[in-house]
C-alpha cells in the first residue's frame, strides 16, 4: 500500500503490527464476523429497494 494511503488512513507502524497480530490470533472470527454482518445487510437493502 502506497505511503500516501498508509497516512491518510492513520495506518502507521503500531497499528499495522497490532492489526497483524489480531489476524494470527483471531482471524478467521474476524473474517467470518465480517461476513455474517454483511449478509445479514442484503435483505435490508433488497427491502428498502423494492419499496420503490
Amino acid at each position: 500500500m502506497p505511503k500516501r494511503w498508509r497516512d491518510k488512513l492513520g495506518l502507521n507502524r503500531a497499528r499495522l503490527v497490532s492489526a497483524g497480530r489480531h489476524f494470527q490470533n483471531k482471524g478467521v472470527k474476524t473474517l467470518l464476523f465480517g461476513k455474517w454482518t454483511h449478509s445479514a445487510g442484503a435483505p435490508v437493502l433488497v427491502a428498502a429497494g423494492s419499496r420503490g
